[in-house]
């Protein structure tokens, strides 16, 4: 995209202006900025006051050196952790301070997060860094080898082996601290840290390894693991149930070494320097592959984060979508399981990596919704690329910025995100059951972990069912928990009344006693995946019930309700609050309250994807909810449309083009037989009608593919992002004109084969994701405004 073109799109950014609430910028939602061209300060300003000016208060810079892996081509100048990389840092995060924008601190260039981009490795006394594999030697003897680096990509220590973190921390975290200084703790308030894998074994072959790990090993568990090692290595499928103590025992050294010698140095070093440690791990969604993954114990790794994360990538969780069933999994449980236990505030997610550029709004909002009912509150999107130049067209989706369609209209969701997610921040955490995350069974070996797997989901899925918010937790948790005077079951700083225990057979004794003290004093113990006995959170009932999910927060004499539909379609419902006074509902997008229902009750259909914000006991005055129900005209004749802005797949780049043009008449519905099938862009519809009087009215769009800005009269009303696509307007008597400004997605260009194949031929290497991104392009072309459009009038 030409400067000109970027100045052009600046300018109608500011235009229509940025949401700014004064709150904390923490809660603003934020997107990976990749670095991947030449740093010129001036120019990363500029984008980063075009986010700024479209609602965002947070970023999270990504940098991409040329040394990360082949595959992804970059031209990332200065390179990595140089001088002249750090001065344009500095200077960007001091333009977000002036801007009252929140940085996070990315430490990698690329990822897994702990080799500084080989520069650990590169940096490592005698190879002392490297990753170690044990290994039957052919006279039968063990042997300890070190694991060549792949080619092509970045080489990536051991994480594990000891100095290893502090090498990484003195190239990374301390370089960073050189130049921002005081923008630590007060901009630059969270460091992500992002997939950093412990060495994985090859099975069959060896086990991962490190330089002491024997000693260890015995030093924590009592005795010898290396008599055993080869049947490990043998036992490639995991199925020898007599070594299932021994797999679980190495795994857990493992564990506690990944925390000691990473996670935890990470966090010391934040918190130091008054930030907060956060990120992610790897394959959050498969806690069951654990034993060929390298997160170690996933709880157990999250609660040694300040901020827990979890990475939503390429559909994990996804709405239903036609005769598609949904796509979902309780993983965000784990990180917001793991902030409450540590008495955390912060919970976040990476959301949206390669989920392609048809992902419409719709979608994002019920992405967001799924996680903040489990209670994530942060949120890192993909991706907002700094070029979007040759391979990056298709490289990593969706684009975000000047090139998306949707931009002018994304402030609306940015606000919907950081308001919704602070005041579901406030007070504390309301679940009061927890849930054995069987790590020992995930551990012990395939068979154990794909039963212990199948329980796990079952419960999952149930209590989701019975409107329950719940949480996790692993076996040492149940080993260490207190058994309160009021008989809680308390782990760190949550108190739960009940506990299920979907297997749990390889419960030590320790957490076995604990759980029949807490039975003794009244507790609730399901073993199984039974789950009736354990308390509803909230009581709803009616054809639609099952599909409903709850968080609940408890603020002083206030409570605070998250409610879901997580179907796609319109659910009826009665919600039976424990409170039986009046319910106000929080409404983010004008940041006031409304009365909901009284005698502690509220019926409504929530439609398909829904979500409210109710507040019950001592709940705040509320005002009455708008009413529109005099008469109902529809607008459904004379409409014209012209196509004002197109997006396109150029020579080398991204071309953004004003349309030339006369408009023509339409019917309401899919504008593709007038614009073309591969119009991305954006267009105007108008229409004329006439008023018997001034008046105040509700604008109802009816149905939008896929966002929307409305001007009556010339004066703006704004733009929606999601639905539902309403505005209150202003109506004067005599003629009226409304122009409604539909934006669709890029994926309309994208999914054009013809296109998509000539980036690929032009511009290698590109990738490895094309295999899941031209699917998804391939979906949500139907573009327009569908309606019905009806002025309702008081």
């Amino acid at each position: 995209m030409s400067r000109t073109t970027r100045v052009a799109i600046l300018a109608v950014a500011l235009a229509v202006s940025a949401f700014a609430d004064g709150g904390d910028p923490v809660f603003s939602p934020a997107y990976f900025w990749m670095w991947n061209g030449w740093l010129d300060a001036d120019a990363l300003c500029a984008q980063l006051e075009d986010m700024h000016a479209h609602g965002l208060r947070n970023v999270c810079i990504h940098p991409f050196p040329k040394g990360f892996r082949t595959w992804f081509p970059t031209e990332m100048e200065p390179d990595y952790l140089t001088d002249g990389y750090l001065d344009v840092f500095a200077k960007v995060v001091r333009r977000a301070g002036e801007l009252g924008m929140h940085a996070y601190l990315y430490d990698e260039g690329g990822w897994p997060s702990g080799g500084a981009c080989g520069r650990v490795a590169d940096s490592s006394p005698e190879g002392a860094f490297d990753p170690r594999e044990i290994v039957l030697g052919k006279d039968g003897t063990l042997e300890v080898l070190r694991r060549p680096y792949p080619k092509g990509r970045a080489k990536f220590p051991s994480i594990i082996e000891r100095g290893t973190t502090r090498r990484f921390i003195d190239l990374t975290h301390e370089a960073y601290a050189k130049r921002l200084g005081g923008a630590l703790g007060t901009t630059v308030r969270i460091a992500f840290t992002d997939e950093p894998d412990i060495p994985r074994g090859r099975p069959g072959r060896s086990l991962a390894w490190t330089a002491d790990f024997a000693e260890e090993f015995a030093r924590r568990k009592g005795y010898d693991i290396r008599p055993r090692v080869p049947a490990l290595i043998a036992d490639a499928a995991q199925t020898n149930a007599a070594l299932a103590q021994a797999r679980i025992d190495f795994m857990d050294v493992r564990a506690d070494l990944y925390v000691e010698r990473y996670l935890a140095p990470l966090r010391d070093w934040c918190r130091a320097h008054g930030m907060m440690s956060g990120g992610h791990l790897n394959n959050e969604d498969t806690p069951e592959g654990a034993l060929n993954l390298g997160h170690g114990n996933l709880l157990r790794s999250l609660r040694a984060m300040d901020v827990p994360g979890v990475d939503v990538i390429w559909r994990q969780l996804f709405p239903a979508d036609g005769d598609k069933p949904a796509r979902v999994n309780p993983f965000p449980r784990y990180a917001a399981s793991a902030m409450h236990q540590n008495g955390g505030r912060f919970a976040l997610s990476e959301s949206g990596g390669i989920f392609g550029d048809s992902f419409s709004p719709a979608q994002m909002k019920w992405l967001v919704d799924y996680q903040m009912v489990r209670g994530i509150n942060l949120f890192v999107f993909a991706y907002f690329a700094q070029s979007n130049a040759k391979s990056w067209m298709t490289l990593f989706e969706p684009h975000a910025g000047p090139v998306a369609p949707y931009w002018d209209c994304a402030p609306h969701f940015f606000r919907y995100i950081e308001r919704t997610s602070h005041f579901l921040s406030q007070g504390k955490p309301g679940a009061e059951t927890v849930v054995l995350f069987d790590a020992d069974a995930f551990a012990a070996g395939r068979i154990e972990a794909a039963e212990a797997a199948q329980a796990h989901y079952a419960v999952a899925r149930a209590l989701d069912e019975m409107n329950c918010d719940y949480e996790f937790a692993e076996p040492r948790d149940f080993a260490e928990a207190k058994i309160t005077s009021d008989g809680t079951f308390k782990i760190g700083a949550m108190n739960y009344r009940a506990v299920v225990v979907p297997v749990g057979k390889r419960l030590s004794p320790a957490a076995q006693e604990k759980l029949a003290k807490f039975e003794r004093t009244g507790g609730i113990v399901v073993r199984g995946t039974t789950v009736e006995k354990v308390p509803r959170t909230l009581r709803v009932s009616g054809d639609g019930a099952r599909s409903i999910r709850v968080l609940k927060r408890n603020d002083g004499s206030c409570r605070i309700w998250f409610v879901m539909n997580e179907d796609m379609s319109d659910r009826p419902v009665e919600i039976a609050f424990p409170d039986n006074g009046d319910v106000a509902r929080y409404d983010p997008e004008r940041d006031a309250f409304e009365k909901a229902g009284a005698g502690g009750k509220v019926r409504r259909t929530f439609k398909g994807g829904e979500s409210a914000v109710y507040v019950t006991g001592e709940a705040p005055a509320a005002r009455e909810p708008s009413r529109f129900e005099g008469r109902m005209v529809t607008l459904d004749a004379g409409w014209t449309l012209r196509a004002l802005v197109s997006y396109e797949v150029g020579s080398t780049d991204f071309e953004v083009k004003r349309c030339a043009g006369e408009a023509k008449p339409v019917a309401l519905g899919d504008w593709r037989h007038v614009l073309g099938d591969a119009f991305s862009g954006k267009a105007l519809y108008r229409v004329e009608f006439d008023s018997e009087a001034d008046g105040e009215a509700l604008l109802d769009l009816g149905e939008v593919k896929w966002c929307a800005s409305v001007r009556l009269n010339g004066v703006d009303a704004g733009a929606r992002f999601f639905g539902p696509f309403r505005w209150p307007v202003t109506l004067k008597k005599g003629k009226n004109v409304l122009e409604v400004t539909v934006a669709n997605l890029l994926a309309n260009q994208l999914g054009v084969d013809a296109i998509r194949d000539r980036i690929l031929r032009d511009f290698q290497p590109n990738g490895t994701y094309e295999r899941h991104q031209r699917p998804f392009d391939k979906l949500n072309h139907e573009s327009g405004l569908f309606g019905p459009v009806r002025l309702l009038l008081r």
